[in-house]
């Protein structure tokens, strides 16, 4: 019997300990504090290697057409655009995971395991400690700072989610990375420009086993080239985000009045706080003879938002831009 409950004794011991070491280990998930501040680092540093992977792609694709161009005066060569849908490759990439090896993919995939609220049980923390909206732990990262200034690259003005704030930073990324390059190659925006030429990166053929390829790397080509060359023109010029200006919009409403016919026409305009607030004021205060507001008059509106299929303040019409609306230009500083 001592045997038996020797025996017992030890098979029941075992697997208790068993149980308390995997019970203590599995419940050793860092503090809310510790996960937020594990989530900005890694922001840190996958975004230093995506912008350095980026600028050496575009780079190693540039050395190969200046070696064409400036060292043996040639065109673009077949080689150099095989080197370079190899390059811009890495900058798009539409195959399916775990296919798919684009610079983007990669950093967005190691942020997300790492600031991803419960994206295991180690991220602790909220996504309102991310954004600073009063979440769980003493200090924020606070994105909110920067929701403004995002829309310049694209924001709708509030960061409401890790991938809100990821494709912030993909496009600050590649502006970095654009700027960059245009200060060492001052003809990249054409040399670009030419390998999407038809007979240079469009006509590599791709392998079997990778139809989309070429495709992939021309317009990861194209999108880079509308970071590094925005306006068109052939000339670098990169713009990195802004001032962050908040800019509104607002339509002006002109209306006839009895006994004139029931004509509606608008202006739309979008821009910051200033010029907004000289735009309404002209519009509510420019009213034409023969009185103000009297009969036969012609009243103007100013209304928030833009212009559309809602009533005029005062015949009830609709007014669309195009058809009997104008769009005025949107002020330089908004997004």
């Amino acid at each position: 019997m001592g045997d038996l409950m020797k025996r017992f004794g030890y098979l029941v011991f075992v697997p208790i300990s068993m149980t308390l070491f995997v019970a203590t280990h599995a419940f050793a998930v860092p503090p809310p504090e510790t996960s937020l501040n594990t989530c900005q680092d890694k922001v840190r540093t996958e975004g230093k290697t995506a912008v350095k992977n980026t600028v050496t792609a575009v780079g190693n694709c540039l050395k190969k057409v200046a070696a064409d161009v400036l060292k043996n005066n040639v065109a673009i060569t077949a080689a150099t655009s095989q080197a370079c849908v190899n390059e811009f490759r890495k900058l798009n990439d539409t195959r399916v995971p775990p296919a798919d090896k684009s610079i983007e993919e990669k950093f967005r995939e190691n942020v997300d395991k790492k600031c991803v609220p419960l994206f295991t049980p180690s991220q602790t923390h909220t996504f309102a400690d991310i954004m600073g909206a009063g979440g769980g732990t003493l200090e924020d990262i606070k994105t909110t700072n920067i929701d403004l200034w995002c829309k310049h690259f694209g924001g709708d003005g509030s960061i409401g989610s890790v991938t809100e704030w990821e494709d912030c930073m993909v496009a600050s990324h590649n502006c970095e990375a654009a700027a960059a390059i245009a200060a060492q190659y001052p003809r990249a925006s054409e040399w670009v420009a030419s390998l999407l030429g038809l007979g240079n990166m469009p006509a590599v053929a791709p392998p079997g086993s990778d139809p989309s390829k070429t495709t992939d790397a021309v317009s990861g080509a194209t999108s880079f080239l509308s970071v590094l060359d925005p306006d068109g023109d052939g000339i670098n010029s990169p713009r990195c985000g802004g001032e962050g200006v908040a800019c509104t919009t607002s339509c002006c409403y002109v209306e006839n009045t009895f006994p004139n016919s029931p004509e509606t026409s608008c202006i739309e305009y979008t821009g910051p706080g200033g010029p907004m607030a000289t735009f309404t004021g002209l519009c509510g205060f420019t009213t034409s003879i023969p009185s103000a507001g009297g009969p036969g008059s012609q009243v103007h509106t100013p209304i928030p938002g833009p212009c559309g299929a809602g009533p005029s303040p005062v015949n009830g019409n609709p007014c669309f831009i195009g058809f009997n609306g104008m769009l005025a230009p949107t002020d330089s500083s908004c997004p």
